[in-house]
């Protein structure tokens, strides 16, 4: 029996089909067929860092510069818009009308005798000394912002260090009282109710200093008061001069930093 049980087993083993071969695993397959991808050389990355690292730089060196020239550019701007009023606002009767509706401030030297004889100039004069505001109130902003302060969180004594080159030009050659010149005779009609708006912007956008300063109320005074002069006369006739309205906005202005600051109530 056992001689007959061995028999049987071997011929079973001999007679068995031979195990199939594993499939290659799929994953394995798809890797295979990925060719390799080859490495950057040491010396390849550190240049690639070096030309990130000077682009960085090159970058901060431009807005360094940049930052640098703005002030430059501002001046230069400010002065080929001051250049281009005076040599626009101005007639042969101006400086006589000035005087008188000024009161207080010198009559200018004449610069032509045609000066706003076409409205075109007038508007382009308007457009100039609102450029000329605009540049101050950027100046002043960027200076408020670089000294973590705002306008309401300043106080009263002199503006000093904190000027910046286009506000220390208005403030050290008397702009705003040769503007208030030009603008007081209104020739054309309609300039000096530009002047007026533009001052009120300004004086809205600068500190409580601005308006301390010398040069600055005694313009506005003056502005104010040549105005003030054409207003009544205008309602005395039962008429509405254009001057109305921006003579009413820059007395708010006015009254607004005088309720902010009372100390300015002893100056202007």
């Amino acid at each position: 029996m056992s001689g007959f049980f061995s028999r049987l087993l071997s011929h079973s083993a001999s007679d068995a089909p031979a195990p199939a071969a594993k499939p290659a695993a799929p994953m394995s397959a798809f890797a295979a067929s990925i060719p390799a991808l080859p490495r950057e050389p040491a010396a390849s990355l550190a240049a690639t860092l070096m030309r990130t690292a000077s682009a960085a730089t090159a970058a901060a060196t431009s807005a360094a510069a940049s930052a640098t020239s703005r002030p430059a550019y501002r001046l230069d701007k400010f002065h080929r818009c001051w250049s281009s009023i005076q040599s626009r606002v101005y007639d042969s009767g101006n400086a006589s009308d000035a005087s008188s509706a000024t009161g207080d401030l010198p009559a200018s030297p004449r610069i032509h005798d045609e000066g706003l004889a076409h409205s075109e100039d007038a508007a382009l004069a308007a457009q100039q000394v609102q450029i000329m505001i605009d540049i101050l109130i950027e100046e002043t902003q960027d200076s408020l912002k670089h000294q973590g302060r705002t306008p309401a969180t300043s106080t009263i004594p002199s503006l000093g260090s904190h000027a910046g080159p286009c506000l220390e030009y208005l403030l050290d050659n008397a702009v705003l009282d040769r503007l208030v010149q030009l603008a007081a005779p209104d020739r054309p009609a309609g300039f000096r109710a530009a002047v007026l708006t533009a001052l009120t912007s300004l004086l809205a956008h600068m500190d409580d200093r601005f308006l301390a300063q010398n040069a600055v109320h005694r313009a506005t005074l003056a502005l104010t008061r040549a105005s003030m002069h054409a207003v009544t006369a205008a309602a005395r006739d039962g008429l509405v001069h254009h001057d109305e309205m921006p003579l009413l906005q820059l007395i708010h202005a006015i009254a607004e930093r005088i309720d902010r600051a009372p100390e300015l109530l002893w100056i202007v």
